[in-house]
């Protein structure tokens, strides 16, 4: 990493301003595209010698910032499991978003995919609420984190496990946290696409979510998806 580290914190001087290019169209809340992200991103770049691989294997997104030098970070993204082509379309352009401003630690959102997770019912009138970090006492360790989420959504342990070797690791307290919250978005992502509700217009969870908020934006994207049939 001697090489491409440098290089990457040259490259983030000459980012561009991203361009919020997109509407939430439950909460009015904007947030820049797959396409703004690579503009405002690619150029600064290339000119330090890094470029952006992203491929798909089976159900996982790798993602890949090389350097001219050899050396490159690697990341690994689950995908929902689905036989459905559009629903797996959206869910890849969405990880190919996240991995991408996660490993460029940038920020692609005005206001965090998971507004809903606040403590009140979504009304037919969508209100923007506000996601506080979580506080000293509120912090769990991950394995446990994870361990209660994947029991509330049906995600098989075994996979979460399998995921953890693609990351080189067993302890889901040795990651980093951006990395962890990826995981946790991708399988909520993958809970509601499989259950045909409507994620992608809705938003995922927030990044950082405990368990509690996890359920919460459960419960509430299933009554959003509720009222829009009703």
């Amino acid at each position: 990493m001697q090489q491409i580290i440098p290089a990457l914190i040259k490259a983030k001087k000459s980012f561009k301003k991203i361009s919020k290019d997109a509407v939430n169209p439950y909460f009015k809340s904007k947030y820049a595209t797959l396409d703004a992200v690579l503009e405002a991103t690619e150029s600064a770049l290339a000119e330090q010698g890094l470029t952006i691989v992203q491929i798909v294997e089976g159900y996982t997104l790798q993602t890949f910032l090389y350097h001219e030098s050899g050396e490159f970070i690697q990341s690994n993204y689950p995908l929902p499991e689905t036989t459905d082509s559009q629903k797996l379309g959206a869910a890849i352009t969405y990880a190919r978003r996240y991995a991408i401003c996660a490993m460029l630690s940038i920020t692609a959102d005005e206001d965090d995919d998971g507004n809903h997770s606040s403590s009140t019912k979504p009304s037919s009138k969508p209100q923007k609420s506000v996601q506080n970090k979580p506080s000293q006492n509120e912090r769990v360790s991950q394995n446990e984190r994870v361990k209660k989420i994947c029991s509330l959504l049906d995600y098989p342990l075994d996979l979460a496990r399998q995921w953890l070797h693609q990351n080189n690791s067993t302890n889901f307290n040795s990651l980093s946290d951006e990395l962890v919250d990826g995981f946790v978005r991708s399988i909520c992502w993958q809970w509601g696409s499989q259950n045909g509700y409507p994620v992608e217009e809705f938003g995922c969870v927030s990044s950082g979510s405990s368990f509690e908020r996890v359920k919460r934006w459960r419960d509430e994207l299933v009554e959003f998806a509720y009222q829009r049939t009703s």
